[in-house]
């Protein structure tokens, strides 16, 4: 399975030998290293992907793409998160159009989110339905604090309450702030209250 590192979820997968902080053993490396330059798909990814968390950004670009080229979903979100930490947000956002109508949701996040950064309003809304019906909890939730970071607290309550559906307790305690701020204390609480024992989905906060 192609590991996805800047993506918001971990994986039961035990093959490459990841250890409790989703980073892959020694051996494991040397494996994948073998396997990429031998030029698997999934390994080239993974590879290029171990590259950009140790800040090797051009090596996890070339990675990623010959990747991406060779049909690889997960190494395009990868490819398009390189570039945008690179400061080509022009480009990630190109591949990340290109992921999105593939349909992968975080792809379909970001895409939504550069448009709303950028001030395109109906280009972001023609994400929104997409990201609303996928069974994701971490981009709907993202998605949400980019709309209401652009001020659209109706539209981030609606992404707020679908992550919410599905047991998120970051999306929970986003809403429960707008909730606060529009003076419904009770319902603020009640969220705060089942944001305690709810999963959150992601590597920690979105927001502050």
């Amino acid at each position: 399975m192609v590991m996805r590192w800047w993506r918001r979820r971990k994986t039961d997968e035990t093959r490459l030998g990841i250890d409790d902080d989703f980073r892959f053993s020694s051996e494991a490396v040397a494996e994948i290293r073998r396997d990429a330059e031998a030029g698997d798909p999934e390994a080239m990814a993974n590879w290029g992907g171990h590259l950009g968390q140790h800040g090797h950004l051009r090596e996890a670009i070339q990675w990623s793409e010959r990747a991406w080229q060779a049909g690889n979903l997960a190494a395009g979100f990868n490819l398009g998160t390189f570039h945008e930490r690179a400061g080509d947000t022009h480009r990630a956002d190109m591949v990340w159009t290109e992921v999105a109508a593939a349909g992968d949701p975080d792809a379909m996040m970001c895409v939504a989110r550069l448009a709303l950064r950028r001030g395109d309003r109906a280009a972001a809304d023609r994400w929104l339905q997409p990201v609303l019906d996928q069974d994701q909890p971490y981009p709907v939730t993202a998605l949400g604090v980019a709309y209401r970071e652009y001020g659209d607290l109706d539209t981030a309550l609606r992404l707020f309450d679908r992550a919410i559906a599905m047991g998120d307790g970051y999306a929970m305690e986003y809403a429960a702030r707008i909730h606060e701020r529009q003076g419904d204390a009770a319902t603020a609480a009640g969220l705060r209250n089942d944001a305690t024992t709810a999963r959150r989905y992601g590597w920690g906060p979105i927001d502050a």
